[in-house]
């Protein structure tokens, strides 16, 4: 396989213009339940397709690798905010799965009332928040940088600004995220934050083996996941009927705090390594759902057990954010030929 040029001066030479190396296209949905939706799309030279949704908070909805389709996209396939359906237990119905979906600010896992009567939906409210203040950078050559401000707020309530910055560099075929979460209230308030990364069909298959650092503490969540525990890193073909199973995953970060799991997919010939940092992020959730139609793979870095509100407060598990304290939140996806 020819390796590509890395050199500027080398690619100008054989490219005549930098979005010939990574390009950058915005538009627009035009139908179905993504219609009036914009997006963001990111092509680089070297292989990735990376699709954003500025409409949901800029989460990540398709990445493709060397022609080979790494995320998951569930039934419900994109859907705007305007289309969700935001009753109770409405998730299901507009749970785009996506590469990533973000989850918070201030639930994470199943849906409740709290105590003092306020509903939190299921997963929180984040990926239905629009992003404001969106950028577009080209830091050199093989790098595209976008960023932008999700605000999730209420009056006489919380105010809580997400600063996203998403650099997507063909230098290293990797897509890094850096959240600023910022507490704009004089209030101290209680946050809940998962990044949701979603790995499906083709890159996810039968043959793929999940790896996790050799700190790994592995808990599962339900007796259906106990079940399971001796082989949470295998990954089978699709089965009629299977339940779900959730494992929390408890790793030490390196010496930069950073910890990782990888996903390696023999028969597509590529690896997809997720890192964070595991300083803010104490708890990786492995969700595996190897049901058919609904064939998923899940890693989901989160500064909590995503049991849910009230459960985490009561288990001393919820964190908080000072007033007009800010909080960095650090993930990375890593692809490459195996």
């Amino acid at each position: 396989m020819t390796e590509l040029k890395s050199d500027k001066r080398q690619l100008m030479a054989y490219t005549g213009s930098q979005g010939n190396v990574v390009s950058v296209i915005k538009g627009n949905f035009a139908e179905g339940k993504a219609a009036g939706m914009c997006f963001i799309s990111v092509r680089t030279i070297g292989g990735m397709d990376v699709m954003i949704l500025p409409d949901r908070g800029l989460d990540i909805a398709h990445l493709i690798y060397k022609g080979v389709k790494i995320s998951f996209m569930s039934r419900n396939g994109i859907v705007s905010p305007a289309s969700a359906d935001r009753q109770k237990e409405g998730f299901v119905r507009y749970f785009t799965g996506g590469m990533l979906t973000t989850c918070g600010l201030r639930n994470v896992g199943p849906d409740c009332v709290d105590d003092n009567g306020e509903y939190h939906p299921t997963h929180g409210r984040y990926s239905l928040v629009q992003a404001e203040d969106i950028c577009i950078e080209r830091p050199d050559i093989q790098t595209a940088v976008i960023s932008g401000t999700i605000r999730e707020t209420a009056l006489f309530g919380h105010d809580l600004t997400v600063r996203r910055m998403i650099r997507i560099s063909d230098a290293d075929s990797s897509i890094s995220i850096t959240d600023c979460l910022m507490n704009n209230s004089t209030e101290e308030e209680e946050i809940m934050v998962l990044y949701h990364y979603n790995f499906g069909y083709p890159f996810l298959q039968e043959g793929c083996e999940v790896r996790f650092m050799g700190s790994d503490i592995v808990t599962p969540r339900t007796p259906e996941a106990a079940g399971g525990i001796d082989k949470y890193t295998e990954i089978s073909a699709p089965v009629d009927g299977y339940s779900e199973q959730v494992f929390f995953h408890e790793q030490q970060g390196n010496g930069s705090g950073m910890a990782f799991a990888e996903v390696l997919s023999p028969n597509t010939g590529i690896s997809a390594r997720l890192e964070y940092d595991a300083e803010v992020l104490p708890v990786l959730t492995q969700w595996k759902s190897m049901r058919s139609g609904d064939y998923a793979l899940g890693l989901e870095p989160s500064n909590n057990f995503v049991m849910g509100r009230k459960p985490e407060r009561a288990n001393g598990t919820l964190k908080k954010i000072k007033p007009f304290e800010e909080i960095e939140f650090k993930t990375a996806l890593r692809l490459k030929k195996i």
